[in-house]
């Protein structure tokens, strides 16, 4: 690995950050956009070709594991919610990505994803 290669990820980890953090209208497509940006990115830094990483966008933690559905508690948290928990996770993660901490956030993300579903964002 390079010397900078961890630079690109950390800085759209910023990106994402901000914009959650500074926003109070978040829209869930600027989410969207700014999370796969890191998720590539964060990829990309481990040597993960692009055809891998659309793939890995779409089936990463998908849920077919018992262990990834939520609890009981977790299924009455709001779209906001899991943005917040996503959010302290990017931040947290952005110095010192590695596999299991991006499919942790990228498992926050989808929970994100599917609030926004059930309220209509």
């Amino acid at each position: 690995m390079k010397r900078d290669d961890w630079k690109p990820a950390f800085d759209a980890s910023m990106r994402f950050h901000v914009y959650v953090y500074n926003n109070l209208n978040i829209d869930p497509e600027v989410v969207e956009r700014l999370w796969r940006a890191v998720f590539g990115c964060v990829l990309k830094s481990f040597g993960v070709p692009k055809k891998s990483r659309r793939f890995l966008w779409e089936e990463l933690v998908k849920g077919n594991w018992c262990r990834l559905h939520q609890t009981e508690s977790e299924c009455k948290l709001s779209s906001s919610q899991w943005l917040g928990q996503l959010n302290d996770e990017v931040w947290y993660c952005s110095d010192r990505w590695s596999l299991d901490r991006l499919t942790r956030c990228h498992w926050l993300y989808r929970q994100y994803a599917a609030a926004c579903e059930r309220e209509g964002c």
